[in-house]
């Protein structure tokens, strides 16, 4: 599982993921996300209702990288912060870096992923979300994902097939 390549591994139209020149993209800010990953499952968590964006909806740990901030420390402090999990960034491979247009900004998204070992760590959730769960990534396709969720993890994964959620 390393880095996806945007411009030949998105093939879906639709949605906010950039398709064009990856050189011609410009970043008003950048974030992170990461797929912790345990016995061959990813940890999701729900938004709670009232969050600003995606209410209700499931993701994985993520959030904005501070000016000057490094993304491997940006990702590092909001696993601490969503999930009480403490890991250094040294344990942290090169993220894929995928360019995102959201109605409001558009952004340099760079996505890790981190295989745990031994136990499953203990979920201290933080109060921007309500719930958590580990999924296999063909099981997680199916939950009401923030957008273009679903297409990322597929791509990731190397799923062949994203099950649209009913």
């Amino acid at each position: 599982m390393g880095s996806v390549s945007i411009n030949r591994s998105f093939s879906k139209g639709g949605g906010m993921l950039f398709r064009g020149d990856i050189e011609a993209f410009q970043a008003t800010m950048r974030c992170v996300g990461c797929y912790l990953e345990h016995e061959g499952e990813i940890l999701l968590l729900q938004k709670q209702g009232e969050h600003l964006y995606y209410p209700g909806k499931w993701g994985v740990v993520a959030g904005k990288v501070d000016p000057k901030e490094e993304p491997s420390v940006a990702i590092v402090r909001e696993i601490q912060e969503e999930i009480g999990y403490e890991i250094t960034p040294d344990v942290l491979g090169k993220p894929s870096e995928i360019p995102v247009i959201h109605p409001h900004f558009h952004f340099l998204y760079f996505l890790f992923h981190l295989s745990i070992i031994g136990e499953r760590p203990q979920i201290r959730l933080s109060s921007e979300h309500c719930h958590f769960q580990w999924l296999a990534p063909e099981l997680a396709v199916s939950l009401d994902l923030i957008e273009d969720e679903a297409e990322v993890i597929a791509m990731h994964y190397a799923l062949e097939t994203i099950k649209a959620r009913s």
